[in-house]
């Protein structure tokens, strides 16, 4: 992978936690059939996600990696 890349497939440790079809519920917002959104959500809204200044820290400005299609 190039420079400044992470890795960020479901097995890492910032995989997407959601899944594609389903009904994903972050803070107040229902969020339907988008895990990407869920998932960007959950790392950048306010909340109770307890990785959310860690992941913020790791990943800001690095490109972020996966195996599957956009």
């Amino acid at each position: 992978m190039p420079e400044d890349t992470v890795y960020v497939g479901r097995p890492s440790r910032w995989g997407n936690i959601f899944r594609r079809g389903q009904v994903h519920q972050i803070g107040s917002m229902a969020v339907t059939d988008d895990a990407v959104l869920a998932f960007r959500l959950l790392v950048t809204a306010e909340g109770n996600w307890p990785y959310r200044a860690e992941a913020q820290k790791e990943l800001r400005g690095k490109s972020l990696a996966c195996w599957c299609p956009l």
